[in-house]
């Protein structure tokens, strides 16, 4: 069967040749310009003198153009050629790993060769689980339940107030329906009295006056809760749009590193809570899997291999992920924080996903990396730093003490 065979790097290196005669051209094309300028008019007008200059520069310059665009072609029809070959050399290892392999192993191959492309769904995988885990979270919706929510009005008059979206009170057993309902998702009885439950479902209530200040009755009972997002929203009405920021921004970066969270406090939690728990558990599940099949899974040969500089850049990579995703979080509170809640906390979680998807996407260079990798790679070279001068100050201690 006939073979095709092509040497990239000589056929790149083809394109020096072809660069140095275009340079040749272009200098050629300069010279009969500069010479035409220079003869005098009278007898560039004898037998079409100045004509034919005029077209013996526009030929070097145009074939300046065409050698230039070859070079091009030649170029780009490697890369082409480069990344179709590695593509096939992919596949054809999962063909091969097929026969007598385990499911198990065909499947942590196949992985580890979607890990080795970094395609685009890595990333939106990713993104969309960061955007379910903060935007299902009953606490960050402020969606308390089934039937009731809780909605911020920003007045006319520059005053806050809070209303239920949902409630309908008009008897004592719409009353008690909706007491129990705030107890069990707020914490309290006591303070859940008909008269504010009442006036809180119709017209809503005032917390906050830029005149007056906080209708403090109003606002502790809603800063006194079970959940944060409310407490802290509540006590920062009053707070400039500057602070506000900075506030949600923090929130929101140390939520995301307490990837622990996911795992606990599941007896007490509302069943929304429970949903946005379990994709987080899910997200740093596969964060780590993600890690310890890139650091420690040789394609080559199917083997695991935990060598000391593959333990640490796990780690480092790890955190890399880990800390990437709870900025990303970060950076779109700042976006939610224009907004009144719970739009903001939902707008939020959707910016920081966006942005999350942008860091992981490979854009970055030729073969091109992501924002991520590039940050794990400065990363691993710091640690390695690190490394070498703490290995160097304990030579040189042992010099003194030995």
């Amino acid at each position: 069967m006939s073979r095709i065979s092509i040497q990239p790097g000589t056929v790149l290196d083809s394109t020096a040749a072809l660069n140095r005669v275009s340079l040749t051209m272009s200098n050629a094309a300069y010279v009969i310009s500069a010479v035409k300028s220079g003869v005098d008019g009278q007898i560039q007008a004898r037998r079409g003198i100045g004509g034919r200059l005029s077209q013996a520069s526009r030929a070097a310059s145009n074939l300046n153009t065409m050698l230039n665009e070859l070079s091009d072609f030649v170029k780009q029809s490697v890369n082409r050629y480069v990344k179709t070959d590695q593509s096939i050399s992919r596949k054809a290892q999962y063909v091969g790993l097929l026969t007598g392999s385990s499911v198990s192993d065909v499947s942590i191959h196949a992985y580890s060769l979607l890990l080795g492309d970094r395609r685009p769904y890595i990333a939106a995988r990713n993104a969309l689980l960061l955007y379910a885990a903060n935007a299902l979270n009953s606490g960050k919706r402020l969606k308390l339940a089934k039937d009731l929510g809780l909605k911020f009005v920003r007045n006319a008059d520059g005053s806050i107030s809070v209303r239920m979206t949902k409630a309908n009170i008009t008897s004592n057993q719409d009353y008690i329906r909706y007491r129990n309902m705030m107890s069990e998702a707020l914490g309290g009885t006591a303070k859940w009295n008909r008269e504010f439950l009442t006036r809180l479902a119709k017209e809503g209530v005032p917390i906050y006056d830029p005149e007056r200040g906080y209708y403090r009755s109003n606002a502790n009972k809603l800063s006194n809760t079970r959940f944060g997002d409310l407490n802290r929203y509540v006590e920062s009405v009053q707070d400039s749009r500057g602070q506000v920021m900075r506030s949600a921004t923090r929130a929101a970066f140390i939520d995301n590193l307490k990837v622990w969270e996911s795992f606990t406090g599941w007896k007490d939690a509302s069943a929304m809570t429970r949903v946005g728990k379990g994709i987080g558990a899910a997200g740093v599940g596969l964060t780590v899997f993600d890690n310890v099949v890139d650091n420690f899974y040789v394609q080559q040969t199917g083997e695991w291999r935990a060598e000391p500089g593959k333990v640490k850049e796990f780690v480092v990579d790890t955190a890399v992920d880990v800390g990437t995703a709870a900025g990303s979080a970060a950076a779109g509170a700042v976006v939610g924080s224009f907004f009144l809640p719970p739009a903001g906390t939902v707008v939020g979680a959707a910016a920081g996903a966006g942005i999350n998807f942008v860091l992981n996407t490979k854009m970055i260079g030729d073969p091109p990396q992501s924002v991520v990798d590039v940050t794990k790679n400065a990363a691993n070279a710091a640690v390695d730093k690190i490394g070498d001068a703490a290995d160097s100050v304990k030579k040189k201690l042992d010099k003194i003490f030995w």
